[in-house]
């Protein structure tokens, strides 16, 4: 059967801070598995309001998300308690690929939970907390570009409680409906 899991940080973090006029996204390297696909997309919240998802592969190394493409716009999400996000997704992801999580939104009551510290369970890159984009839009009503472009590089020591649910088939010629949900607890 194939594996099913999560990328990011699945831990919801204790402190919580709000998504005013923000583009902010968490980056790592996405491992070796080949045949992903970004089925979902989540962040842990609290308070009201809406923010926007997506997810982006590649651009400039860790230091700098200039380049990076879409994956997927997983669209708007409203803030609840605990982890909230978006499901149904069936996009492609590249093995061994710089990966980006990001948050858009200019609703100051849509919290998102972070540590000031790397969680040694988190799949982000531990040298680099999250990073801010500047001269991006932050209005959750609107997509998100293809390419990250123009954008000023700035990272802070915050980790956020971002994660993405992917599976994988078990062999390449099997399809979609041949697959075997997994949860893989690490």
């Amino acid at each position: 059967g194939g594996v099913a899991g999560n990328w990011g940080d699945d831990t919801q973090q204790g402190t919580s801070t709000n998504v005013a006029s923000w583009f902010r996204c968490m980056g790592g390297t996405f491992g070796d598995i080949s045949g992903a696909v970004l089925t979902g997309i989540y962040v842990s919240s609290g308070g009201s309001g809406n923010a926007r998802l997506a997810v982006y592969q590649g651009g400039n190394g860790l230091g700098d998300p200039n380049g990076a493409t879409l994956v997927w716009d997983a669209g708007t999400v409203a803030a609840g308690s605990g982890f909230v996000g978006v499901s149904g997704g069936s996009l492609s992801l590249a093995a061994n690929t710089i990966t980006w999580i990001c948050i858009k939104g200019n609703d100051n009551t849509f919290n998102v939970h972070y540590d000031t510290s790397h969680d040694a369970s988190s799949d982000f890159q531990s040298g680099r907390g999250r990073w801010v984009a500047s001269g991006l839009s932050v209005d959750e009503t609107v997509p998100y570009e293809a390419t990250i472009s123009g954008a000023g590089t700035s990272f802070s020591n915050y980790w956020y409680s971002f994660y993405f649910t992917y599976e994988t088939p078990s062999s390449s010629n099997e399809t979609n409906s041949s697959w075997t949900e997994y949860t893989d607890v690490d």
